[in-house]
């Protein structure tokens, strides 16, 4: 390795030497985007770089940021690191455990969603589609790939109002590249107490695919749904839905129907215990006609019902 070269990475990376609006080294350049912005790998329809992750919010709230890296080589053993953020006029610092961030995924979709406008897509398919966090801490990633970060901040309830400033480094097995972080926090408090009602529907049919949970409601099951909970929670999300499938039916000798709700009760236990719910949202009782969310027919669903006297379940 030349001596110009190691001069050259030293003065980009401590005196924060910048090439046109966004930071850019020997093989990586790395600039902020929106939060809002979808970064795919491939480069298509990049959002303006920035030079700045510009990120804004009150106390107690939660606030995301977004950067992307890219390189013309292939780069291994990528990690990012995030320095203390710190209020430049009081010194306050945010605890390091209010600070975190994720590597963004991406999925390959080989279709559009039916019967949609073209204008109204953000891509045609087939394409890979940013959609989710990743767990990883480290990344090899293929040359001319565009990377997103995800910079999430939980902003203390006695945090200092004002600015705050930081470094954001991305890290491969060679260089290092760095970008300031800059969080304002405004002079409110977000109260704990939720006084809109949000909900959002989750599915746990796909935790065998996502995890690898294939045993439904066993101990492994309920602690990834403890998970989801808990990051609903931590969003202000206050409602949370049980699926009705999660009562078990029998129909006895008898003619009658009984009803058990363990499990169902043991779901929405998961939920109360954060604290944080203040209603609960039962699936569906009816569903559409044969073209589905397209059809103005509408019946009651069929459900799974354990019959004694065949000793099998049946729908009904």
């Amino acid at each position: 390795m030349n001596l110009r070269f190691l001069f050259t990475t030293f003065l980009i990376y401590v005196l924060g030497l910048t090439d046109g609006p966004y930071v850019k080294g020997q093989d990586i350049e790395i600039f902020g985007v929106n939060d809002l912005d979808q970064i795919f790998e491939d480069g298509y329809h990049l959002p303006t770089k920035k030079d700045t992750i510009k990120i804004s919010g009150i106390r107690n709230e939660v606030v995301s940021g977004q950067c992307v890296f890219h390189s013309g080589k292939r780069l291994d053993g990528l990690t990012v690191e995030v320095g203390s953020l710190k209020n430049t006029a009081t010194g306050y610092a945010i605890p390091s455990e209010n600070v975190s961030w994720n590597f963004v995924g991406s999925i390959l979709l080989t279709e559009n969603a039916p019967n949609q406008f073209d204008d109204v897509l953000v891509r045609k398919a087939p394409a890979r589609f940013p959609d989710y966090l990743m767990e990883e801490r480290e990344l090899d990633v293929g040359k001319n790939v565009y990377k997103a970060v995800w910079l999430t901040v939980e902003i203390p309830k006695n945090a200092d109002p004002g600015k705050y400033e930081a470094l954001l480094s991305v890290k491969s097995s060679t260089q290092v590249q760095s970008l300031p972080v800059e969080l304002s926090i405004f002079p409110f408090t977000l109260p704990d107490e939720r006084h809109l009602k949000v909900t959002e529907w989750y599915s746990t049919g796909n935790f065998g695919k996502l995890h690898g949970i294939n045993e439904k409601y066993s101990g492994e099951w309920f602690d990834m749904l403890r998970k989801y909970a808990e990051n609903m929670a931590r969003h202000r999300q206050n409602i949370f839905q049980v699926p009705m499938n999660s009562i078990e039916i029998a129909q006895r000798n008898d003619g009658n129907l009984s009803f058990d709700f363990t499990r169902f009760d043991q779901i929405a236990q998961v939920f109360w215990d954060t604290g944080q719910m203040d209603y609960l949202e039962t699936g569906e009782l009816t569903r559409f006609g044969d073209e589905a969310w397209f059809s103005t027919d509408i019946h009651f669903k069929d459900f799974r019902v354990f019959d004694e006297t065949k000793n099998e379940p049946v729908m009904v």
